[in-house]
């Protein structure tokens, strides 16, 4: 499992200044669930700002989490008791497909090798739509991919329509 130190650097800023970017690049979807009673798997939840954001535009289905940090787990448990939380990496979750998928700056984490399986999967548990981010290596040190090669990526995951959003340093890609 994947260790991270996020965790930790919100946790010492009262784990309220959440990455702009991050927040986001959730609400480019969350905004369109609205009081949806749809189903969400959100794969690399952090420490639930997506869940909480979601709440607070009025989402009224279920919220589904997989997250291999162990701190952000238990936090994740112990705050938002009402959702299912998986401590694991997305290969090993015992999830379900859901409506919508968020795989919010989660793939620059993971081998080179290993994305296919990671896309394919994230594709298999989609029903609608997904929401996928990720700095490109090009444009950012942080980044992994190319935005070509995510978009090949994405397509040969299975997602026929890949939407590319790249107006600030991480790039959201809106796949169904």
């Amino acid at each position: 499992m994947i260790e991270c130190n996020e965790y930790e650097a919100l946790k010492e800023r009262g784990l309220e200044d959440y990455s702009a970017g991050h927040r986001r690049m959730y609400e480019a979807g969350l905004v369109l669930l609205d009081r949806s009673k749809a189903s969400v798997l959100d794969v690399g939840s952090g420490i639930g700002w997506g869940l909480k954001r979601a709440r607070e535009l009025g989402f009224e289905g279920t919220w589904t989490g997989v997250e291999p940090c162990a701190a952000s787990f238990n936090y994740l448990r112990e705050t938002y008791p009402a959702a299912t939380w998986h401590h694991c990496g997305l290969t090993d979750a015992p999830v379900e497909a859901a409506d919508f998928v968020f795989c919010i700056e989660v793939v620059e984490h993971i081998d080179r090798e290993q994305l296919p399986a990671f896309l394919a999967r994230i594709r298999s548990l989609c029903r609608k739509g997904a929401w996928i981010s990720t700095p490109e290596i090009d444009r950012d040190p942080h980044g992994a991919f190319t935005r070509v090669e995510m978009v090949a990526a994405l397509k040969a995951a299975g997602f026929e329509n890949v939407v590319v959003n790249a107006e600030q340093w991480t790039t959201l890609y809106i796949c169904q």
